[in-house]
């Protein structure tokens, strides 16, 4: 049986395949179906990535929580999450609610931001490297923080937290894997 395109894989996986990519019905596999209009290949996987640009994409969150919904074992994640375009105590509610959805199939990845035409498309200013990383240090520390058990606070340079009690608490303790 040929896979549905209703659940026509939200990533790009032409890239890497140079093809279109679609689940089978038991969703424990992809199928890449090769631009030239070749026979499908089945390609075993124990995660599913999606990536976190501004382009013609469903957005990395709605879109990992539907693939956890599709599946029942397929780890799932951002590849990666741009640090600067989301509040890491906002970013820690939408994992921690993944981690919860998935019953703990959720693998943290957050990255600096790279992509300058992104931030110049949305009027974000893109800082130098040194910069984005050490408010990416910070974020990564707000995230912890906040899918740890208790309230916690959290003063930096880039980011204040006070007395933030993060929910829901993921499943994966003391957090979910970061990469």
């Amino acid at each position: 049986e040929k896979p549905k395109s209703d659940v026509k894989i939200i990533t790009r996986l032409k890239h890497k395949f140079d093809g279109e990519g679609f689940w089978d019905n038991r969703y424990k596999h992809i199928f890449v179906i090769s631009a030239g209009g070749g026979e499908a290949r089945e390609v075993p996987t124990d995660a599913l990535v999606v990536p976190d640009h501004l382009i013609p994409q469903l957005s990395p969150v709605p879109a990992l929580a539907w693939i956890a919904a599709a599946t029942e074992r397929l780890r799932i994640a951002a590849f990666v999450h741009n640090n600067d375009l989301r509040h890491p105590a906002v970013l820690a509610q939408d994992l921690a609610s993944l981690d919860v959805l998935s019953g703990g199939r959720l693998d943290v990845a957050i990255g600096a931001g790279w992509n300058k035409p992104e931030y110049d498309a949305i009027g974000l200013r893109f800082d130098p490297t040194p910069v984005r990383q050490a408010r990416l240090i910070e974020a990564i520390a707000v995230l912890k923080g906040a899918f740890g058990d208790e309230p916690f606070s959290f003063e930096g340079e880039h980011y204040t937290i006070t007395d933030l009690d993060g929910q829901p608490k993921p499943v994966q303790r003391p957090h979910p894997p970061f990469l």
